[in-house]
């Protein structure tokens, strides 16, 4: 299990907790989904320091690739997401809880979406 030590992942979690408690949706239940979210994004952010000290890709043995670590930045980032979306703290998530839209593929604004290409 990773350690806290960064101010920035102490603010971070203080942060999410804050805005999931306002809005009523923490269950003790919950702990293990917030787990993965402070690790992932301790994950994320030394991913971040790396390719600021190393670049974003590098020579191998079949020339130039991506770092591994923009790889997993990517990752990392999706993850999170993707916690957020169960937490319904996406602005999309946010307006289904809310009624305020529909996930509906055929609502008048994906139809409007389809025909704008």
């Amino acid at each position: 299990m990773m350690k806290y030590f960064s101010k920035e992942i102490k603010n971070y979690k203080k942060q999410v907790l804050k805005m999931l408690k306002r809005m009523n949706l923490l269950e003790c239940a919950d702990e293990s989904s917030l787990q993965l979210l402070w690790d992932t994004y301790e994950m994320y952010l030394m991913c971040k320091e790396d390719i600021k000290k190393n670049g974003i890709s590098q020579v191998g043995a079949h020339g130039m690739t991506v770092h591994p670590s923009a790889t997993l930045m990517l990752r990392c980032t999706t993850t999170m997401i993707n916690i957020f979306k169960e937490f319904g703290v996406t602005p999309k998530a946010r307006q289904l809880m809310l009624g305020l839209t529909t996930d509906d593929e055929n609502s008048p604004l994906n139809e409007f979406l389809k025909n704008v290409n």
